[in-house]
């Protein structure tokens, strides 16, 4: 039977609408490979029936800041077998040679009586990504589990690739005619004949799509629309990510409704594109979607 000692760890729950839930926090166990340019000190989870929020102290080992993390969760059985695993990811920014308190969610709750171990998988920098090879990454936590002997890592780095205002139109492009023609996606938009995008921060030309109008708007123009027609849904265009030869692209998806009085739950959506490049022409490589509060 494996037996492990916890430090305190002092934390702060990261949403604002979670309550101090002592008797629902687990401690998780951390693996920190050698050659990653961060380091997990405590973790805990913050659960609820369905799912939980990690809660970790990070230290940034590098010489520069850390834009992202991605994290993943091994949950471990009574006999030390590895029976599922779980990956979140946290955008908060870690200055050169600082801990700071972070969190990510999840979507697993993880057990109390259990054994849960916490390892970084990738790292965002502002020159390149670090990344591990998620299955040697197993085999070394399986290891570990099981006192065999310790399995070294390779931590792989890829520098970030420079994208031109030609790319960034393209991608633009790609990603814009996938949400309009893609049947699931394109319920959202109500009317992808007539789409809306804002014009505050759009730092490409709008595409020409067969069959579609495409407008340009600003916050004032559009909330006119919604006042006529009740509500309008319209697009933000937000800006590119690059993770060492991928891109990453969002779209979000707002609303506006007429100025009248009365209640309403403001609609937020998103759809994150990854896109890479082969033989001169990009692709989309996946893509999910996603509600936001």
């Amino acid at each position: 039977m494996l037996q492990l000692t916890f430090g305190m760890f002092n934390f702060k729950t990261p949403p604002d609408y979670l309550i101090d839930r002592q008797d629902l926090k687990t401690s998780v166990i951390t693996f920190n490979p050698a050659g990653m340019p961060v380091t997990i000190n405590a973790a805990v989870a913050d659960n609820s029936s369905t799912d939980a929020w990690l809660e970790y102290s990070i230290t940034n080992l590098s010489p520069g800041q850390i834009a992202g993390i991605y994290l993943r969760v091994f949950v471990v059985d009574g006999s030390g077998k590895v029976i599922t695993t779980v990956d979140g990811f946290s955008a908060g920014k870690i200055a050169a040679g600082t801990t700071l308190q972070s969190s990510a969610h999840i979507e697993h709750a993880i057990e109390q009586n259990g054994l849960s171990i916490l390892a970084v998988t990738k790292v965002i920098g502002p020159s390149g990504v670090w990344e591990l090879d998620p299955a040697e990454l197993e085999r070394a936590i399986k290891a570990k589990i099981s006192r065999q002997p310790d399995i070294s890592l390779k931590v792989g780095f890829e520098p970030n690739r420079v994208v031109t205002n030609a790319e960034r139109g393209e991608i633009f492009k790609l990603i814009l005619k996938d949400l309009i023609n893609d049947e699931e996606k394109s319920e959202r938009l109500k009317d992808r004949a007539n789409v809306i995008i804002l014009k505050e921060d759009l730092h490409v030309d709008p595409p020409q799509i067969p069959n579609v109008k495409l407008s340009t708007l600003d916050q004032d123009e559009i909330q006119k629309i919604a006042n006529k027609r009740g509500r309008v849904i319209y697009l933000i265009y937000n800006p590119l990510v690059v993770e060492g030869s991928r891109v990453l692209a969002r779209i979000s998806l707002r609303d506006k409704v007429a100025m009248r009085p009365g209640f309403y739950v403001p609609f937020k959506f998103t759809y994150l594109f990854t896109c890479v490049e082969k033989d001169g022409r990009w692709s989309i490589e996946k893509s999910l979607g996603y509600a936001q509060s």
